[in-house]
């Protein structure tokens, strides 16, 4: 891999989101015979820390957050795509080492063009995209070239397996896959390990009869719902990329709520009774001011408002898409004992079966800002 002048690797990160990007640079730091911790079952692996100065662990490697950025750095929704890449791209070359970087990853939301194979599409995100304002918005050239990676520059051999379409050292998926990646290599490191120790140990049995780790999923549930997929040690791209979040699940009986209002013109099955249409914090938070509504409480709690006229209630209701957006924070003030997180957990564990069922996988990694609510794992295995 291309080291900088001073014989160190900087890797470039860009985590892209809809309404704001997180770019981050990295040194990896150089260690012999470093044994790294090993995650443990509720482990969500945050190996994705955006804090400066932090160190991050995955497999053999630990690399050392040197600059991170928010972009834009306040939730200002009146930057255009075209105002947020350039900023982007300016954060990377102002904090370049020398001529370019060692390398760098992007991990963008979906649906993107990850085959490298179809060259008009890669890198950028799809017509499909219900963000609008990113439709057919090309990612990967201008990042690239600001890390001074492009396909002119000759820096590695032709046969490196980092080269996609002439770009070398670049990695481009969706912000689930590239997790499950790295969840996948800490993993199976930390795996390959353990059988190492006990080979030489003497348990040889304990050793040989330990399958090792070659699939794995990762779900986020947030404001949506994304999984991430490792099959025969791969990230899985196929037709597109995963979408696990529109899977149909079976809600639990007596349910009247229907899905969240947010798949009604893109989302498979118009978002009714899917894993995202009744686990996400979208959905969760609409699913609470339908409750309130049905125990005759006034959506305008919701909102934090206390106007109680009767006029602004009804304009509230008529709202109750726009207002969700705003007002899941209030998730965060319920009771673990909440309904709310029953029928969060069905959703949730629905999918896992799923994922169980149709690919077999050895682990399933549960993150994103839903999962903070830490009884959600237990209630999930049950």
């Amino acid at each position: 891999m291309l080291m900088s002048e001073s014989n160190e690797i900087y890797l470039a990160a860009v985590e892209g989101g809809g309404t704001t990007f997180v770019v981050s640079v990295a040194r990896v730091i150089q260690k012999q015979n470093h044994r790294p911790s090993e995650p443990d079952d509720d482990d969500t692996a945050d190996r994705s820390s955006r804090e400066k100065g932090k160190l991050i662990q995955i497999g053999p490697n630990t690399l050392q957050i040197i600059e991170t950025a928010t972009i834009p750095p306040s939730s200002d929704l009146s930057w255009s795509p075209s105002r947020i890449l350039e900023e982007t791209c300016n954060f990377l070359r102002h904090h370049r080492p020398g001529n370019s970087y060692s390398a760098v990853g992007i991990a963008t939301f979906g649906p993107a063009g990850v085959n490298p194979s179809q060259v008009s599409t890669f890198g950028t995100i799809l017509n499909g995209s219900p963000k609008k304002e990113w439709r057919n918005v090309d990612l990967l050239t201008p990042i690239v070239e600001a890390c001074g990676l492009s396909p002119s520059k000759d820096i590695g051999d032709d046969d490196c397996p980092s080269s996609v379409n002439g770009w070398k050292f670049v990695g481009f998926d969706t912000d689930v896959n590239a997790p499950a990646l790295a969840e996948f290599r800490h993993r199976k490191y930390c795996m390959e390990l353990r059988q190492h120790g006990e080979s030489h140990r003497g348990n040889l049995a304990t050793s040989c009869n330990t399958p090792s780790l070659t699939s794995l999923a990762y779900i986020t549930v947030g404001t949506g719902v994304g999984v991430g997929l490792i099959l025969n040690s791969l990230p899985v791209h196929g037709l597109l990329h995963p979408e696990g979040g529109h899977v149909a699940i079976r809600p639990l009986e007596n349910d009247s709520f229907r899905g969240y209002s947010w798949g009604t013109e893109k989302s498979p099955y118009k978002g009714v009774g899917t894993v995202e249409g009744m686990t996400s914090s979208v959905a969760l938070t609409e699913r609470l001011a339908m409750l309130m509504e049905q125990e005759n409480d006034s959506v305008s709690g919701v909102c934090g408002s206390s106007d109680e006229d009767g006029d602004e209630g009804n304009k509230t209701r008529e709202n109750i898409t726009t207002i969700t957006a705003q007002t899941r924070e209030i998730l965060s003030t319920l009771p673990d004992t909440h309904v709310l997180w029953t029928h969060a957990a069905n959703a949730i564990a629905n999918l896992c079966v799923s994922l169980l069922l149709l690919n077999s996988v050895q682990s399933i990694v549960l993150g994103g800002g839903v999962m903070k609510r830490t009884v959600l794992f237990d209630m999930v295995r049950e």
